[in-house]
């Protein structure tokens, strides 16, 4: 009887253990140690941030200028990153109020590809570990047609939980398919 206890004892124990897994957790690691970080969409004033990016990288327009520092356009520097709110400041040379954004908490990236028309910015996502960071901007190219063959630079942002890295690497991948309206800028 004993070991009848002991044996249901040792497997409760196991159980408890694998109820407290870590995969419960919205940024995952895996077992090589890369962190899939998930853009943030929602609370601490997202909506006037959000408001904030439509109007400053808005509709593409030649006669605007950009209103970032870095023009993001070599392949050194694909995206902006950062980490605080004196380089916010910095990196900001348009004439809107900043939005506040809690730096102890998040990470802004904020980035341009050269796309053809009709594609459009599907999803975006980060992998890291202490070795490097890649961040994923994932595109649809809409199969319902009658878009022209010209060439245009589609402007993103995103916050994600707070990160640090020295070197970014940006790796764009495009698909066919239909393109959902939210998408569509």
């Amino acid at each position: 009887m004993k070991k009848v206890f002991f044996i249901l004892g040792v497997l409760l124990s196991l159980g408890m253990f694998c109820a407290c897994s870590s995969d419960d957790e919205v940024d995952s690691e895996s077992s090589d140690g890369i962190v899939d970080l998930t853009p943030i969409d929602e609370g601490d004033d997202f909506a006037v941030i959000s408001d904030f990016f439509k109007t400053a990288l808005g509709e593409y327009d030649a006669e605007k200028p950009f209103d970032f520092k870095n023009n993001l356009s070599n392949e050194e520097n694909p995206c902006i990153v950062i980490n605080n709110e004196d380089d916010f400041k910095e990196a900001y040379t348009g004439d809107l109020s900043l939005p506040v954004i809690d730096f102890s908490k998040y990470t802004l990236i904020i980035g341009k590809i050269l796309v053809s028309a009709g594609t459009f910015i599907d999803n975006v996502y980060i992998k890291t570990n202490s070795a490097n960071t890649t961040l994923f901007v994932d595109c649809i190219m809409d199969t319902k047609g009658g878009y022209l063959g010209n060439f245009y630079w589609d402007y993103y942002w995103k916050l994600f939980p707070k990160f640090h890295a020295s070197n970014i690497n940006v790796e764009v991948s495009k698909e066919k398919g239909e393109v959902d309206d939210s998408k569509k800028r």
